[in-house]
């Protein structure tokens, strides 16, 4: 939702994507795609081309989302914002 309102400030998420991965880091159980060596732009874009993203996407994240998005609206945030090139290829 925030992506397509174009109000989404660019600038401070560049800024804040180095805390954000080292606080996931901080977990690394729960959040292993931070973790060191990972391709995280590749890991990104083979998650959301994945039927086992979709599948989780409907049955699960659907019911935790008080504006239901469409699965495809998500997924062209999610290729959007890989696409900025604002996240390292390997972290």
């Amino acid at each position: 939702m925030l992506w397509k309102s174009k109000t989404l400030d660019l600038n401070l998420l560049k800024s804040i994507i180095p805390d954000v991965i080292v606080e996931r880091n901080n977990f690394p159980t729960h959040n292993p795609s931070s973790q060191s060596g990972t391709a995280i732009r590749t890991l990104l874009s083979d998650a959301v081309h994945c039927i086992d993203y979709q599948n989780d996407f409907k049955k699960v994240t659907e019911d935790l989302i008080y504006n239901v998005a469409e699965y495809e609206a998500c997924i062209e945030s999610i290729e959007g914002f890989i696409n900025l090139n604002i996240l390292p290829d390997i972290l």
